[in-house]
């Protein structure tokens, strides 16, 4: 018997009646309208592909994650959907519209780069107005209301060169908005923040949830499987997977998801189990498994392991199932 051997195991139950509902309910939210369409877009620089064939609907509506691991397309991906920079190959239409040739139509989104660049020498409300009055369509309310909503009203006669890097995330995001666009597209806006900064930014983005098209940008898994109705993993310059964060998780784990922590490495286990592996972190494992392969661990691994058990899988192991993994 293996009585050095752990063991701990988690029963999950999963409704799929209510999984059903949830994606019939989703459908019927989203699927008669579509915002973005991006059909066989690739792009080159030089010798290097940077996106390969890629396709890819959001619906009106939807907040979409765009995810995957450094160098996989992501920026390039969207700034091409904003209309900053042309294709190889393809094309991007906003509802309907071909980005490249209704320049009209690039009015309709607000861009949040994953480095904002704001001009430092003006007060937060001298920017606001500035950018506003490039679009034509922004208030004087609509400015005030904008840096109450970012909690910088108080802050608005000060120059940008004395914001913190939160502060200016928070005005830059303002920005996105100042003429109220239909698409905001947000490339890492929480990246380098702090924490309480960081979940600020996050419920300024639940706000418009629903009520405008939302492609997000981000390396950070659980603030995707938080946020988003459906992600997509970019990788290799096109899309690997997508689906609901709830779904995928759901496919991962079929033939049950085990956590399988080891004493010290073995060459042979490692062998064995390669194919099995959704994700590894040091001697921790976690990896799909069916009943007869934890018969054959515990037989012939017994002094190799510490412990076994059964666990859900996170958007984590899903993007790590499916892309290189190498953030």
């Amino acid at each position: 018997m293996f009585t050095s051997l752990s063991i701990h195991v988690t029963l999950i139950t999963f409704h799929l009646s209510t999984l059903q509902h949830t994606n019939n309910l989703y459908k019927s939210l989203f699927k008669y309208h579509s915002m973005i369409k991006i059909q066989n877009v690739a792009k080159t620089f030089g010798t290097i592909t940077a996106l390969s064939n890629l396709n890819l609907e959001i619906r009106k509506g939807e907040l979409f994650g765009l995810v995957g691991p450094n160098g996989a397309g992501k920026t390039t991906a969207i700034r091409i959907v904003c209309g900053i920079l042309h294709p190889t190959q393809g094309r991007v239409l906003i509802d309907g519209h071909d980005v490249f040739e209704n320049i009209k139509i690039k009015e309709r989104i607000g861009y949040l780069p994953e480095e904002p660049n704001l001009y430092t020498r003006p007060t937060a409300l001298e920017l606001l107005q500035y950018f506003g009055s490039l679009y034509g369509n922004s208030t004087p309310q609509r400015i005030e209301e904008l840096l109450k909503f970012v909690g910088l009203y108080h802050r608005k006669d000060s120059k940008v060169e004395t914001f913190s890097k939160g502060m200016r995330q928070r005005l830059a995001f303002a920005r996105a908005l100042v003429h109220d666009p239909d698409i905001l597209i947000l490339d890492e806006p929480t990246m380098g923040l702090d924490p309480a900064t960081a979940k600020r930014v996050r419920q300024f983005i639940k706000t418009f949830k629903g009520k405008k098209t939302i492609i997000l940008c981000t390396h950070y898994m659980e603030e995707a499987d938080e946020l988003c109705d459906r992600v997509g993993f970019l990788d290799g310059g096109t899309i690997v997977k997508e689906g609901e964060p709830l779904q995928l998780k759901e496919e991962l784990r079929k033939g049950s998801t085990y956590e399988v922590i080891i004493n010290h490495n073995d060459p042979s286990l490692f062998e064995w189990v390669k194919d099995k592996v959704i994700s590894q972190e040091g001697t921790r494992l976690i990896c799909a498994l069916a009943p007869e392969d934890i018969s054959f661990l515990l037989h012939t691994y017994e002094s190799v392991i510490f412990s076994i058990r059964t666990i859900t899988p996170t958007l984590a192991d899903v993007f790590e199932r499916y892309t290189h993994g190498s953030q």
